[in-house]
Order: C-alpha cells, then structure tokens, then sequence
C-alpha cells in the first residue's frame, strides 16, 4: 500500500504530516509558505513541495531537524525553498548549543539525507562574534551519508562552510550552483568538509569568499571532482580551495578561472 498524506488537505502542518507518517511515505506540501520548525525522528519520508513552496522556522531550530533514520531508508526532501532565514538553534545530543548558529535549512546528527531540486537563498547563521560554532548556514551534518542534486545555493553565510559544513560524512553534491556565498573570517566560502569523503559532478562555483579555501576548504578528506567550475574565488589563502591534514584528491576536467588570493590564487 503506497502511503500519501498532503498538507494542509491531509494535516494542516508538515509537523502533524511527519508524526503520523510511516517509513517511506510521501508527504506533498502544497504551494505557499510554511511557518515551522520540524523533527524528524526514527523514521525516513519523502518531503515533496508541489508548486513554489517557502519553508521557514517558527522558532530559534533549524526548518528541518532530522534526528536519526532507520538503516536501510533515506529521508529525502525535493522541490522546496529555503529563504531569508538566519541565527537558529542546533539540538546535538539531547542538549541544545545555546549560541544557535548552525544548520539553518537542514541540520543534526547520524541520518541519510537526499535533497533534491531545493534552492536555499540568503541563509545566516548569524556570525555572532566570540566564541561558538558558526557552520553550515544549509547543511550542518556530523557522521551521516547526503545526496544533494541540482540544487542552487545563493548568498549562503557562516563563520565556516557558508553553505554546506559535514564533518565525517559521506556527501555527493551533483549538478548544483554556489554563488556568493562567504565565510565571515573563516574557512571554505561554499563548503566546509572535514573527514569522510566528498564527490562533486558537474558543480559550479561563483563568486565565493572566505579567509581560506574561496569556494572550499578540505580537512582530511577524500575528494573526488569531475567537471566542475571554480570561478572568481576570493580569500587570502586559496582563491578556489584550501586544505589541511592528509587528503587524496582526484580532480579531473575541471576549471579554474579569475580566482584571486594573497597565497595560491586556485589551490
């Protein structure tokens, strides 16, 4: 039996739609904005918007807490907006980080994650100054395996990994767009990857900005890059990308154009 529910026909929150849902069901979001700040947790669902959906919290947590998803499924996201969102909460653990800085869009902690055909535009994790963590204004994961396809990322900003930060996961990002996104004095204007591994397919990159790594910057990575773009990156060490520890990378057929640094004007 295939499962369905649609919002608001159904349940009138994609809240109350993700509770009732079982493993592996559909949800349709119909076209307009949305107000909440949802939990997904021991389960996996298809979060699918029909038309221009705008999804935005209702409070300081990220739009979409995924806690955890049985082995074996994938909660998947497809054709959502994510805008003019910033400063929210990360729950890690059980425990809430008081300094709410990272994962606006999509955050937390060990799950298998697909987003597809989502646009995430003019994010911020507030870059609050002092001490705390600032990462990942539209993807902030640890140990967890994402899938991202043709997905744009516009004007994303944090202190690290303007617009993606995963620490130990396994990420695939395939034909998607970072234009101006920024590190505010940090590392990687676009992406922020330590440990785990990270393939990019046919990627381009514009306009990014950090103090290292322009468009990216690599911890201990394995990196595998097939026909991307990285153009007019700007940082001071790293116009295009910058890295440290031991990294493995493969980069064929890609480009670097008009990227600009102090030190090491691509890599």
């Amino acid at each position: 039996m295939i499962c369905r529910i649609d919002v608001p026909d159904d349940y009138a929150t994609i809240q109350d739609a993700v509770d009732a849902a079982a493993n592996d069901c559909l949800i349709v979001v119909a076209e307009g904005t949305y107000h909440e700040s949802v939990v997904i947790e021991d389960k996996a669902v298809r979060i699918v918007g029909d038309g221009d959906v705008v999804v935005r919290p209702d409070e300081d947590e990220p739009v979409f807490l995924v806690l955890d998803t049985p082995d074996g499924h994938v909660t998947q996201f497809d054709h959502l907006t994510f805008s003019s969102v910033d400063r929210y909460q990360l729950r890690t653990g059980g425990q809430i980080v008081i300094r709410k800085e990272s994962g606006v869009a999509i955050a937390e902690g060990v799950a298998s994650i697909r987003v597809t055909n989502c646009d995430f535009d003019d994010l911020s994790t507030g870059l609050m100054s002092g001490e705390g963590i600032h990462l990942g204004a539209g993807f902030f994961r640890f140990s967890s395996t994402i899938e991202v396809e043709r997905c744009d990322f516009l004007t994303c900003a944090a202190g690290d990994g303007g617009a993606i930060a995963a620490n130990g996961c396994d990420l695939s990002v395939d034909q998607s767009h970072f234009e101006q996104c920024s590190a505010s004095g940090g590392a990687g204007g676009a992406l922020w990857i330590s440990g785990g591994q990270l393939a990019l397919s046919q990627c381009r990159f514009d306009e990014n900005t950090a103090s290292w790594g322009g468009h990216a910057f690599f911890d201990t990575v394995d990196l595998e890059a097939n026909r991307c773009l990285f153009q007019s990156g700007t940082a001071t060490s790293g116009g295009a990308m910058a890295s440290t520890g031991f990294m493995e990378a493969d980069v064929t057929r890609c480009h670097f154009r008009s990227n600009q640094a102090e030190e090491s004007a691509d890599a």
